[in-house]
């Protein structure tokens, strides 16, 4: 692997994190909107830091991962599909050690259940990789 696909790598990685995160704002508007009308505001910020965001987090970041392993890695020739969503991962698993480390502790990184989610996205990006590889026409595999 290059050296410019391990900072594309990092730029996916950061990509889908912060997509993860700007999207949550629109799903706690929905909640609040549609779902549940009418409480304080302290009820929605303990509904969106307690259940929501994680829940939403935790289902669509395999399908972010899923996409991102389809169409940025298993239609690119020549690259290795599989090195390249490994850094993608890789990245992101760091990112996410960041992100606890500053936001919660380094303990809360490891006691809040993260690693069963984490191993999901990883193999949804992976199965994304190996999915596009498999509807590649003939005349684009991959020259081994």
């Amino acid at each position: 692997m290059k050296p410019i696909d391990a900072a594309k790598a990092f730029a996916l990685a950061f990509v889908i994190m912060a997509m993860l995160m700007w999207l949550s704002y629109p799903v706690v508007s929905l909640y609040a909107f549609l779902i549940a009308p009418g409480h304080p505001p302290a009820f929605y910020a303990a509904a969106a830091s307690n259940w929501l965001v994680p829940t939403w987090v935790r289902s669509a970041g395999p399908v972010f991962f899923f996409f991102a392993g389809w169409l940025f890695t298993g239609r690119i020739r020549h690259r290795n599909a599989y090195a390249f969503i490994a850094a993608v991962c890789g990245w992101y698993l760091l990112l996410e050690f960041v992100s606890f480390t500053i936001l919660g502790g380094i303990k809360a990184f490891f006691t809040s259940g993260v690693a069963p989610w984490l191993a999901l996205q990883f193999a949804a990006g992976f199965l994304g990789v190996l999915v596009a590889r498999w509807t590649l026409p003939a005349n684009e595999q991959p020259i081994p």
